[in-house]
């Protein structure tokens, strides 16, 4: 399939997902009372910081299972692929030692800590579900890749949802769990998905090379970090300085933001196993041709996102997710304007990643993170959850700016959208 073809696969998928995530999201919203939904919202935020982690960890398999690949390295693949998932089992292991000590030192609200436990579970199971998709991804199957995190995930946690919802009322822990049990379908179904591609392929004794690895992943996985960092610095600084309600509040524009993201990272699936291939070429007009054609993409189908979250207003917002959110509409559109500005710059993290520049990655979106926190830290006491919207979106756009210069003078890839359309 074409690159175009893949693109527009991956498109979908993620709009279905996108659905999807707005009907589970309208579910929980209306069939929970505020403080619970602030409760999940409140868990998951928590979860979600803390997979920055392993973030990495899926994009780094891409590049170098596709980098593995371009040479039939199969021994190096089959050492890649089982050094993933015990790092995977390692880093789980960390972060519920973490918890407990934490628990230990300050025990908080019971009930926070109950959904915690479920949290910890979530938290490798995304780990995992990512791993089985990167894989494939790696291996030049993307579309594959993305079945069972896209599609088979979010049909499953909404059928079981209203399944629930119909008998008993639900609550921040109860959809943790469902949440927890659409994991595991879905891994399931990759798991086997991924041992029918594998049994097609030369088997080999695996390979470790763990130094390189090691050190590759930690600079990797610091970029793509602190990039899921700055997404939900605003729901954990919300609960630092605001109220448990105004973190549920908060909770459309973080829905935005992730929705609004998702032609990147469709895209993305696609772009990076064949841009690093043709960086491994030393094909440039391959390099820049595979950028132009993912720009217009992404952008084109940002702003139609961007469109349809302006059309909602405040009316739309509330008839959704409930009357209590029709105050949340400026937050969204803050958040749906800042992602339309960034979708202009392209995807200049892809391009440094895949040209092994992740370490002025890690510089410039740690600044990113550090730029959000303060202006969190400035705007949430005066404006609230608006001021939370703003201080995100302008961090993101800054890192991608300033990642759009140093690609174009350093590489000489136009990942500016305006100079992809003069070039």
């Amino acid at each position: 399939m074409s690159f175009t073809g893949q693109s527009i696969a991956s498109l979908a998928m993620a709009a279905f997902y996108t659905g999807m995530a707005l009907l589970i999201s309208i579910l929980l919203a209306r069939s929970m009372p505020l403080a619970e939904y602030g409760l999940y919202a409140s868990i998951l935020g928590h979860v979600m910081v803390l997979t920055a982690l392993i973030s990495g960890l899926p994009g780094y398999l891409i590049r170098e299972i596709a980098t593995a690949d371009h040479g039939s390295e199969a021994s190096v693949l089959a050492g890649l692929m089982r050094r993933a998932l015990q790092g995977l089992m390692l880093v789980t292991g960390l972060v519920a030692l973490g918890a407990w000590l934490v628990w230990q030192i300050s025990p908080g609200d019971p009930q926070w800590w109950q959904g915690f436990v479920i949290g910890i579970g979530i938290f490798a199971g995304l780990g995992l579900l990512n791993i089985l998709a990167a894989i494939m991804n790696g291996l030049g199957m993307p579309v594959l890749g993305q079945i069972a995190p896209s599609l088979v995930r979010p049909s499953v946690q909404l059928a079981v949802l209203i399944g629930i919802a119909s008998f008993v009322p639900l609550n921040g822990t109860l959809a943790l769990i469902v949440l927890l049990c659409a994991l595991i379908a879905a891994i399931l179904l990759a798991s086997n998905m991924l041992r029918t591609v594998l049994a097609e392929r030369p088997q080999a004794a695996p390979v470790y090379r763990d130094r390189i690895w090691l050190i590759g992943f930690a600079t990797f996985g610091l970029a793509t970090g602190f990039q899921r960092i700055n997404q939900r610095l605003g729901t954990v600084t919300m609960e630092q300085l605001g109220t448990v309600e105004q973190v549920g509040l908060l909770q459309p524009a973080v829905e935005a933001l992730l929705v609004m993201g998702l032609p990147v990272l469709a895209v993305m699936a696609i772009l990076a196993p064949r841009l690093r291939k043709a960086i491994l070429d030393g094909d440039p007009r391959a390099q820049q041709t595979l950028l132009d054609r993912a720009h217009w993409i992404t952008f084109g189908s940002t702003v139609v996102l961007a469109a349809g979250v302006w059309m909602l207003g405040p009316s739309g917002i509330a008839a959704i997710f409930g009357p209590a959110f029709d105050a949340t509409f400026p937050a969204v559109a803050i958040i749906a304007f800042g992602q339309v500005i960034a979708a202009l710059f392209g995807n200049p993290l892809a391009v440094l990643v895949q040209a092994d520049q992740e370490r002025v990655a890690v510089a410039i979106l740690l600044s990113a993170a550090v730029l959000n926190l303060i202006c969190l830290y400035l705007l949430i006491p005066s404006f609230g959850i608006e001021g939370a919207a703003l201080s995100t979106a302008l961090s993101i756009v800054a890192g991608q700016l300033v990642m759009t210069v140093h690609c174009y003078r350093t590489l000489g890839l136009r990942t500016w959208l305006w100079l992809s359309a003069r070039g």
